[in-house]
């Protein structure tokens, strides 16, 4: 018997050190969807075709790093 293994180990490299379309692809196929399914969206090289698969579903995007940096021009 052959075991599925996931392409997201949690006790490797933290999260933010893989490519964002790494990161949902990763996401797309622990949750069961391939590469067909992604087709639907655009182009598989894209990460915006990932991100439009994932949000059709409801599943949560991972935070972008730029996301998270602080707005040098906003008072603290």
């Amino acid at each position: 018997m052959v075991s599925k293994i996931s392409l997201v180990n949690p006790m490797a490299e933290p999260f933010g050190s893989y490519r964002r379309i790494d990161q949902l692809k990763a996401i797309a196929f622990d949750c069961g969807f391939g590469n067909e399914d992604a087709k639907r969206f655009g182009k598989l090289s894209k990460t915006a075709t990932w991100e439009a698969m994932l949000e059709a579903y409801g599943i949560a995007l991972p935070v972008n790093k730029e996301d998270e940096l602080p707005d040098p021009d906003e008072d603290e």
